[in-house]
């Protein structure tokens, strides 16, 4: 129970994040939070639906998400139908509880507010350079994740007033002085011990077995002794790096190719630097294009434009700065406020009202740099490199067509396939499920290895995508099916385990027939009989050190107190197969510290998390959730 505490103990920093993840996810599936649309549904709760847009959208953000972290693992776990079944009804699952957070926190009118909002999205790691808010990283996220600063706003926001809602639940709970105390004296608690190893090893020449005990043991574990199918297999692949190596390029035609992408070497993009006032359109859309004009008649008379900014724009984030948005480049902040800033002449003009799905702008032109290109002679062997890369795929694209169709019109042979693309037949040696030679384990070749198609039908694979630029097609060598192996062919595996068992069992008599001669008033070290051991002390043992064998420190702590002059003790069975016996002396509670409010904190919010949980499956049982393909109850 200890383990699991201090596992989730981390307070405040998990909740932290929690909410970078729960954000995370929330701007993937933004749209659901921005209204809903005649598509096809997912899921309905409470008659409110989950579109499978928006559904998709978050089952492919947390997918990326775990190939990101998982990388080639979790490709092998994709492989896997009824894990991804289960991986796509968890996302299901996760925007239903969403959705029915959602609700209840309109229905309690739960809000954030402005000036705590802009405080959020300023503390966002995302958004951080050395510790402190960077616009320039702001807009550059913004830039590549897709999202204007309204939209990011609604999704922190609604993920602000979930994370408020969860926290009112979780912070009702609390821990007692006594629970506080406990804890303390449990997870800081010392204890003293003494053990002894016997070591199955120097048991082993004690041994000896009859042919009836290794029969015995083959017949009552037959299937310890089947070998794992195994296939091997003739392969011809495709690679566009390997074509890429055979090409040679002209210096004309690398230069061509750098002035036909010169995009691809600019360094940076034309940027600039503008400030703007905006007056978003209300109920009345032709007050606010009045109320906007007014404004600009009051900049056109002489006012300063930072002044009228911090004063009436109803962008606040950028209001406060005087209307400054720092630096930014096309496609940041839309297509309108593009179409009018990067048409300013010069920096110091004003421009007219006019209007975007915000409201209406009007905007300043604060600052003007032009694109910057790295000069050819600086990337020269990387645009050839890239030009060669890209005659590749195009002879890629045309081979990868002729490997797959000669290897359907000829489906007992891959040599055909080969010739024609220039490409050779490998093969490999036997291997399982699991232990594929590097040149195939893929997962997508290991299974068609092991397919009905490849084993039974004993015809060439589909083309199979290893990966962007790499292509293959199998067919089958030879096959080892599973089989459960003859006793002669284990002799030596028996031998070898039924040893390690008697051996472990007569370290074992030896333990316990040192346990029967300990005095129960004595250390394991006062024990004449124990002289010749190598006794080993440990005082002060504390719950997590690891300077004693796993085993040993986890039975010591789940030993009895011993009781007063007397010793506990206990034999145990070391993972290493090993014997020890392990005498407890001494237990001393651990001393309370002189500030108890983070233990406090700490036992709140794992109690918290557990409550929360209960919570939700308390809003779910009274919901009417209906999830497709399931028929809807009456």
């Amino acid at each position: 129970m200890l383990d699991k505490i201090r596992e989730g103990s981390q307070g405040w920093v998990a909740q932290v994040i929690l909410g970078v993840v729960v954000l995370t996810f929330a701007l993937a599936g933004v749209g659901s939070y921005l209204g809903s649309s005649s598509a096809p549904v997912a899921a309905t709760v409470n008659g409110a639906e989950i579109t499978k847009s928006d559904f998709e959208q978050r089952y492919q953000a947390k997918r990326a998400q775990m190939e990101r972290q998982f990388g080639q693992m979790f490709e092998q776990l994709a492989a896997d139908e009824k894990y991804m079944q289960s991986f796509r009804q968890s996302t299901l699952d996760e925007l239903i509880v969403e959705e029915l957070e959602k609700q209840l926190a309109e229905e309690l009118g739960l809000r954030f507010g402005d000036e705590a909002l802009k405080n959020m999205i300023r503390e966002m790691p995302q958004f951080q350079v050395d510790g402190k808010f960077n616009n320039d990283q702001y807009l550059a996220w913004m830039r590549q994740a897709g999202y204007q600063p309204d939209t990011l706003r609604d999704a922190v926001y609604q993920s602000a007033v979930l994370t408020q809602l969860r926290q009112s639940v979780q912070s009702t709970d609390f821990a007692l002085p006594g629970e506080v105390n406990a804890f303390n004296q449990l997870d800081k608690q010392t204890r003293d011990i003494e053990y002894v190893v016997f070591k199955s090893d120097d048991f082993k020449d004690k041994v000896s077995l009859s042919d009836d005990e290794k029969s015995a043991y083959y017949e009552q574990n037959l299937e310890r002794f089947r070998t794992q199918e195994m296939v091997s297999v003739e392969y011809v692949e495709l690679k566009v790096e390997d074509i890429a190596k055979t090409i040679a390029v002209s210096d004309e035609d690398v230069e061509k190719y750098y002035q036909d992408n010169i995009s691809n070497y600019r360094t940076s993009d034309a940027s600039r630097r503008a400030s703007h006032i905006l007056v978003e359109f209300g109920d009345d859309e032709d007050a606010a294009k009045a109320k906007a004009q007014a404004l600009l008649e009051r900049i056109k008379a002489g006012e300063d434009f930072a002044a009228v900014a911090k004063e009436a724009s109803e962008d606040s984030f950028s209001g406060e700065k005087g209307g400054d948005l720092e630096w930014f480049e096309k496609g940041v902040m839309g297509d309108d406020f593009d179409a009018v800033v990067f048409a300013m002449k010069a920096v110091g003009d004003v421009s007219e009202v006019f209007r975007s799905e915000s409201g209406f702008h009007i905007a300043k032109l604060t600052g003007d740099k032009g694109e910057v290109i790295t000069p050819f002679a600086e990337v020269k062997e990387k645009v050839a490199d890239a030009l060669k890369t890209y005659r590749a795929n195009e002879i890629f694209t045309d081979k990868q067509t002729q490997l797959a169709e000669l290897a359907f019109e000829v489906p007992d042979s891959l040599h055909d396939a080969a010739e024609a693309i220039g490409a050779q037949v490998k093969e490999t040696a036997f291997f399982s499920r699991f232990n594929a030679p590097a040149a195939v384990n893929f997962p997508a070749v290991v299974q068609a290895a092991f397919s009905d198609v490849v084993l039974q039908e004993q015809v060439n694979s589909d083309l199979l995508d290893v990966n962007d630029g790499h292509v293959m097609v199998i067919r089958l060598k030879q096959h080892q099916p599973s089989r459960i192996q003859d006793q002669q062919e284990v002799t030596a595996q028996i031998e070898q385990i039924l040893t390690q068992q008697k051996a472990q069992e007569l370290a074992e008599q030896e333990a316990k027939s040192l346990l029967e001669q300990l005095d129960g008033n004595n250390m394991l070290s006062q024990d004449a009989a124990t002289k010749a051991l190598t006794i080993v002390a440990k005082n002060a043992l504390e719950r997590f050190s690891a300077d004693v064998d796993s085993t040993i420190r986890a039975d010591a702590f789940k030993m009895p107190h011993p009781a007063e002059g007397k010793v506990s003790a206990e034999v145990i069975s070391m993972s290493s197969g090993d014997i020890a016996l392990v005498t407890l002396n001494k237990v001393t509670d651990g001393a309370q510290p002189e500030d108890v409010k983070p233990v406090e904190q700490r036992l709140a919010s794992q109690s918290g998390r557990t409550t929360y949980k209960s919570f939700v499956e308390t809003l779910k049982a009274n919901a009417e959730i209906y999830k497709e393909g399931e028929a809807k109850s009456e």
